[in-house]
């Protein structure tokens, strides 16, 4: 476990989601680089994403041992809101 610093743009992009093979609308998220990725909303456990504002969150990042086949390896869980800004 540890803790990471993610950034949220205000902004949302889309995704290509493997197991229901379609294309979805996800939050972009910026974490150990320097380029922004789409991920699902739900994807931070106890965050909940407001179009048209860009968050810096504290996480907590935890690597599963043996995650179930359809989810990833790694869990992500809100720790807390350190800033959010409303864009116009």
């Amino acid at each position: 476990m540890e803790q990471i610093t993610v950034y949220v743009s205000a902004e949302t992009g889309m995704f290509y989601n493997v197991p229901n093979t379609s294309l979805e609308e996800g939050m972009l998220v910026r974490i150990d680089h320097d380029y922004y990725i789409c991920i699902a909303f739900n994807t931070i456990a106890g965050f909940t994403y407001e179009k048209g504002n860009e968050y810096e969150l504290l996480v907590k990042k935890t690597k599963l041992a043996n995650p179930p086949q359809d989810s990833g390896s790694i869990k992500y869980e809100l720790i807390r809101i350190v800033s959010q800004r409303k864009i116009e």
